[in-house]
């Protein structure tokens, strides 16, 4: 696996931080997308991380989690919010924006646009369904084997390492005999690939949410989220939050009016 050195750094936070929960191990992703279907080598990069305790998991981007890790932090000590979020930020927030909460069955999936935040629990003919299949291989030094799923419009396949004993991966898949270490759908738009890991002495498996969250199904959630894109400024004009933009941003919301976004929920 890739090493990010940079992460000790970030996770030495934690012992500052305080969290209550501890031994939680966190395994790092890269995700490669492609967001523009009319442009499918344009390809976007980002770290992901999956946070488990072995009975309960969060998924969310790296870097919103250095940022998460951050604000808790100067809360803790008294920072004044607007000092810290009106300062330079160290990362730039993901762009990938979910947060995927797993406890026991219960899949959650958190999301935002236009400024409403979302949130949807998958019912059990949502979540993907595994075939384990006899082929094996080697991923950097784990030996891995074959299972293949559907989920949300797309095909996937997955190599999972049960020398890696959490039936957990990125996004909303999990539920196999050991870590999902490499997963992609049948038209790589979407890859996660294992990364690095790293205990954490301090740590939660609670999503980290800045907003007040609608409760919807996932259908809704695709109905909400295609709507809004067709006419986003519309959108925002209803909700009274479009005064807050300058003609920049009107401007790049304009011009991405009725684009073809290539969801990873088709």
């Amino acid at each position: 696996m890739k090493k990010i050195s940079f992460l000790l750094i970030i996770f030495t936070l934690f012992s500052f931080v305080g969290y209550s929960q501890s031994n939680i191990e966190g395994f790092v992703y890269e995700l490669s997308y492609k967001l523009d279907v009319t442009n499918p080598e344009e390809q976007k990069i980002e770290q992901m991380i999956l946070m488990t305790n072995g009975r309960e998991s969060v998924f969310k981007g790296f870097n919103n989690f250095i940022l998460d890790t951050l604000a808790s932090y100067h809360e803790k000590i008294g920072t004044d919010p607007q000092v810290f979020f009106g300062s330079p930020l160290p990362v730039k927030p993901s762009t990938f924006r979910y947060q995927i909460h797993k406890q026991g069955k219960a899949i959650e999936v958190f999301d935002y646009f236009a400024f409403d935040g979302y949130v949807y629990t998958l019912l059990e003919n949502e979540k993907p369904i595994w075939e384990i299949v006899n082929e094996h291989q080697t991923i950097g030094e784990l030996k891995v084997q074959k299972a293949i799923t559907t989920y949300a419009g797309r095909n996937y396949t997955a190599w999972f390492a049960e020398s890696i004993p959490y039936n957990e991966g990125p996004f909303v898949f999990s539920g196999l005999p050991g870590l999902i270490v490499r997963i992609s759908d049948s038209e790589e738009h979407y890859l996660f690939e294992l990364v690095s890991n790293i205990k954490l002495t301090n740590g939660t498996v609670v999503p980290n949410l800045s907003r007040k969250q609608i409760k919807v199904t996932r259908d809704q959630f695709i109905k909400l989220r295609l709507d809004y894109h067709k006419n986003p400024l519309q959108k925002l004009e209803m909700s009274g939050n479009q005064t807050v933009l300058d003609s920049n941003a009107k401007s790049r919301i304009t011009t991405n009016k009725g684009k073809n976004i290539n969801f990873i929920e088709k």
